[in-house]
């Protein structure tokens, strides 16, 4: 059988938004997701320490990153530096200021 790839799924479960639950958002994305990889879902603050145990890390929603720019700031220079793949691009209704697809 071959090997699954191992996604990192960036998120913070108990942000909360005004006329959205991220959280419901992400629960669904990852459930489907699973299907096809090994997932594991992690808080902003712990991305940077865990990315190298994974194959891609996704982040799809902005707000619950938003309120650790510094942090998520430190997470994307680092990922860039040990060449992680990050996904910031998710399906419509999901939202991610000056959003890119892939970077290395």
């Amino acid at each position: 059988m071959p090997e699954r790839r191992r996604v990192l799924f960036v998120t913070d479960l108990a942000y909360q938004a005004r006329g959205r639950r991220y959280c419901d958002e992400d629960i669904f994305l990852t459930s489907r997701l699973r299907d096809g990889f090994d997932i594991a879902l992690c808080h902003p603050l712990d991305a940077a320490a865990l990315m190298d145990a994974f194959d891609v890390v996704v982040v799809c929603n902005s707000g619950p990153v938003l309120h650790y720019q510094k942090e998520y700031d430190a997470f994307r220079e680092q990922a860039m530096v040990r060449g992680i793949r990050v996904y910031t691009r998710c399906p419509a209704g999901a939202t991610w200021p000056a959003s890119s697809t892939c970077w290395t």
